[in-house]
Formats: structure tokens, sequence, C-alpha cells
């Protein structure tokens, strides 16, 4: 029986990708996501997480200043204070998957941190770039650095962009699977989380409104219309409010079945297989 971390959002042991376009709120969400899982406070403001886990978060594309400071955002809007919390272990890089000496390093951070989940952002630092369009060298690849974790009983979540050339994100349409950049991500991923904005954003009113996409082999699946809010305070301080747009019942079945029907990569209709 698969086990949930987050309710409907994260099963235990499968690998995870977090995926949009530049500026799409990834390693923000991604932020929330290692608060809620080692506070054990709703993920997103909205889904349950089970049990509190303790989280490694590896970053080597924001920077220290700015994730400290959106992570600072997201405790505060949970109550919480981050420099109290004791199961959240960050660090600012990520390994490269063909060299041994990085995951021998990554190995020795997981013990030390007794991790049971691993946010890794972004992928595309990870990888050997020189064969992207390879689906077995990238698959390759997944499989070595996730397989590690596996291993352990360690959830990989990685944090991952989408294709420049995506239609679905040019057009404010929900993503799916095979809008991720780089050959053999469709087919690896177990579970996944696509962010894709639902309009053009606009700086004035800082608030981004998003599409989530959820789904995994699991069998969980959705199509959710959300709004975060970073509105600058009289004190210059941005916030962070989420806000999740309620549909009527018959609404949601039609959001979700459109999600199963994009999302799912047992079905060969989307091109994606088994």
């Amino acid at each position: 029986m698969n086990r949930y971390l987050v309710d409907g959002i994260l099963a235990e042991s499968q690998s995870a990708v977090i995926a949009g376009a530049p500026k799409t709120m990834k390693t923000s969400i991604a932020v929330d996501l290692a608060i809620s899982l080692a506070n054990g406070t709703p993920f997103l403001s909205r889904f349950k997480v089970n049990e509190p886990q303790r989280v490694l978060f590896l970053s080597a594309e924001s920077g220290k200043a700015s994730l400290k400071e959106t992570a600072k955002r997201v405790a505060t809007s949970k109550g919480l204070c981050l420099s109290a919390m004791e199961a959240i272990y960050w660090n600012f890089w990520v390994p490269r998957v063909r060299e041994e000496q990085h995951l021998t390093v990554l190995d020795h951070q997981i013990d030390e941190s007794k991790a049971k989940v691993v946010i890794l952002d972004p992928l595309y630092l990870m990888l050997e770039g020189t064969h992207q369009a390879s689906v077995s060298d990238n698959g390759q690849q997944l499989q070595t650095l996730c397989g590690r974790f596996l291993a352990g009983g360690v959830t990989p979540v990685l944090v991952d962009h989408v294709k420049r050339s995506s239609l679905n994100s040019s057009t404010f349409k929900p993503l799916e699977l095979l809008d991720i950049t780089g050959a053999g991500k469709a087919e690896y991923f177990r579970q996944w989380m696509l962010i894709g904005r639902r309009e053009k954003f606009n700086p004035e009113k800082r608030v981004h409104r998003l599409w989530l996409t959820v789904g995994g082999s699991a069998g969980h699946c959705g199509l959710h219309e959300l709004a975060i809010d970073e509105s600058r305070s009289e004190d210059n301080q941005r916030s962070w409010l989420v806000n999740f747009k309620c549909e009527p019942d018959s609404v949601v079945r039609k959001m979700n079945e459109y999600s199963r029907k994009l999302s799912n990569p047992f079905d060969h209709r989307n091109g994606v297989g088994t």
C-alpha cells in the first residue's frame, strides 16, 4: 500500500519532479513543501502532511540570500520561526551525477541530516548535458541519482524546467509531462507537480495566478487553480499568501479528468508509454 507524505501530492519512496517554466514559483513552492514536511503543517496551506519528516534541501540556483528570504516568508505564513527549525537542513550546491566524489558528499549529508526527503534544485545542473536528447542516457543518470536515495528509504524531489517551446506554457494552459525539458524524464518520474501560469504576471499586483497539475503512479491526480500573493507591506516586506480557487464539484471532476488524461504516464494516447 502506498503511504503518502502529503495527501494526494507526494507518495513515499517514489521519485518526484516539480517542473515549470522560468519564474513560475518552482523553488518557492519547493521551499513551502520542505517547511511543511519538516513541521507537519499543510503544504500550500491546503494539503495535509501526515507526519513530520527530516528534510535536506540542496539549492544551487536561487542563491543563499534569496532562498533564506523566501523560507522566512513561508515559515511566517505558517506561524513558524525559521531559525527554530531543527528538522530541515539547507545547503547551497547540487551534485553532478557522474562525479563520484559529489555522490559521496551527498551520501554523507544524508547520513548527517538523517533526512527522509531530499529536495534538489535544479536538475539541469546535475545531469551531464551532452546527451540530453537521449532517453537512455538521461534515464541512466536519473536512475543513478534517484536510485541512490530510494535504496536508503529516502524520497527524492527534483526541481526542473519545461521546454521553452512549450505551447501550454506560452498560452497559459495546464502543463503536461511531455512539456518537461530533456528526454526520458516523463518516462522516469513516478509523481509530479507541474506549475504553469494561468495569466501573464502583473508586477504591480504581485499575485501569481498558477495552474498546479499533480499526479503519480500511486493513483493520485488533480488540477488546481491557485494564487500566491507576494505583495509588499508598508514596511516593504513581501508576503506569502496562498489561496486556491474553490469550484463546484462538477467543475472539480472535469478538472481532475483533464489532469488525469494529460498526465497519466501509463496512457499510451499521451505518447509517453510505460
